[in-house]
This record gives C-alpha cells, structure tokens and sequence, in this order.
C-alpha cells in the first residue's frame, strides 16, 4: 500500500462499486453524490459516503483505495444548507471517476479512453456527466454493465 495522498474529491460506494467524483470546486460534486446515494438507498442497495471534499487515496491491492480524513467522518456540504451527516464507510475501493460538467454541443460526446490521472501511477477511467442531469444513477445504469453490483468497469 503506498502512502495516502490528499485529493480534492468526494467518493462514495454503492452496491459493489467505488465512484470518485472529481471537479473544481462549485462544480457539483457534493450534490451529485446526494443525488446518488439518495437513489440508490430508495432503490435498495447498499450505499455509503466515504469522504467529501477531501479524500485521502492510496494504492492498495491493486487497486485505489479511498478514505475520509477522520475529522470529516460522515459529513457532507449541502451547498446552500450547511453541513449534513449521511450514512458513511471510513474506507472502499475506488472503481471509476466522474466528472459533473456543463454539456455544450462541444462536449455533448465526449472521446473514449479518458482516465482521471490522481498522481503517478494513481489513475481510474473517467465518465462525465452532465450536472443538470434529472437522474444520475439511471446514467451510471446506462453507462456501467451490471451497476451497481458489479465494480467491474468499462473504458468509456
């Protein structure tokens, strides 16, 4: 395991799947990860708040491993409200970065193979979505064979 690296990101887990969402700050991250983690709890599966704002990854079995600093534990901003608590895990495993954008005729289809590079060696394939979408996880249903059961995850 390498030793953790402070990022800039909110990350959560659902079902099986490691979703770290990425972007500058006021971009969404925090509202797209309510909206997700929401849905998912109505739908059923298993879901958690990992860290917000601030995770620390690290490389680990192969894979990234995500965790909230401790002083953050469970917390998350609700841009316009203040701080909120949700059902949280200190750490999981990171399958997939997503980035909330503003979709132009531009960017309406983005190219194929983006990754989201962390640091050195600390990269996970990376999907964009669309902030003003209505329904994110019916996008990452879409998107991700068999989410949110199954972590494997395709290039996009």
């Amino acid at each position: 395991m390498t030793a953790p690296l402070l990022v800039h990101a909110t990350a959560i887990s659902i079902g099986a799947t490691g979703l770290l969402i990425v972007g500058p700050a006021g971009c969404g991250k925090s509202t797209l990860a309510l909206a997700l983690l929401a849905t998912a709890r109505r739908l059923g599966h298993q879901s958690a708040l990992v860290g917000d704002d601030q995770v620390l990854v690290s490389q680990a079995n192969g894979g990234i491993l995500a965790q909230a600093p401790p002083n953050l534990f469970g917390m998350i901003e609700i841009r316009g409200s203040g701080i909120g608590q949700v059902p949280a895990v200190r750490q999981a495993m990171m399958h997939l970065a997503i980035a909330p954008i503003l979709v132009k005729a531009s960017n309406r289809i983005p190219e194929g193979g983006a990754r989201h590079q962390l640091a050195a060696g600390l990269e996970l394939p990376l999907l964009t979505i669309d902030r003003l979408v209505t329904d994110p996880f019916a996008v990452l249903e879409a998107m991700i064979p068999d989410f949110p059961d199954h972590a494997a995850v395709r290039q996009f």
